[in-house]
């Protein structure tokens, strides 16, 4: 059953609510100095890496049931999950090393790389979205493939010394398309 197919006012409402939700957590991360600092300390913590590749999950589910509401919760969630998790005792070098090289990019204001990146961020999200929304499970995972390498890739680009950190996390994100295409070439054969 289709979530917005039985509430379409609902969920639309609900998308309009965690949407702004999402805006003001951006505008209070950009803005607010203590915040941001306190976000990238707590960003440390590894199990913060790995909540994105995990939660993309629950995005593309609600891309498919065609819910706006839950792609929007999803997305504030991915948003959020940065300082889910307390900073380490002792946080591992190359991880800091890379998150003070996006501390930088991020705090660098209107560049055009910045800007670059994120509309490459952004049509990423569009493409996958409306891949699952059509139904296109292959399209939607080989979306899915693509940025993340091109994660992979854009974090040793941009951080040398510390952007093989990210691959992991990179590969989790591999891992997991593999298995949903498993998966779902196995139940579409049957």
């Amino acid at each position: 059953m289709r979530f917005q197919s039985k509430y379409p006012r609902l969920d639309l409402r609900l998308a309009a609510f965690i949407a702004a939700s999402s805006i003001c957590l951006i505008w209070v991360f950009f803005t607010n100095n203590a915040f941001f600092d306190w976000a990238f300390t707590r960003h440390q913590n590894t199990y913060s890496w790995l909540m994105r590749p995990i939660l993309i999950v629950p995005v593309c589910w609600a891309a498919w049931h065609q819910s706006l509401s839950g792609i929007m919760l999803g997305i504030f969630l991915m948003l959020s999950s940065m300082f889910w998790f307390p900073a380490p005792q002792i946080p591992n070098p190359e991880v800091a090393l890379f998150l003070q090289s996006e501390r930088a990019i991020l705090q660098a204001g209107w560049t055009l790389q910045n800007i670059s990146g994120g509309l490459a961020v952004l049509a990423y999200g569009v493409f996958i979205l409306r891949a699952f929304w059509l139904r296109s499970w292959r399209l939607g995972s080989m979306g899915l493939v693509i940025g993340a390498i091109a994660k992979g890739m854009w974090s040793i680009v941009f951080s040398p010394d510390a952007g093989f950190a990210a691959l992991p996390y990179v590969a989790v994100t591999l891992l997991g398309v593999a298995v949903f295409a498993v998966w779902r070439h196995v139940a579409s054969n049957r």
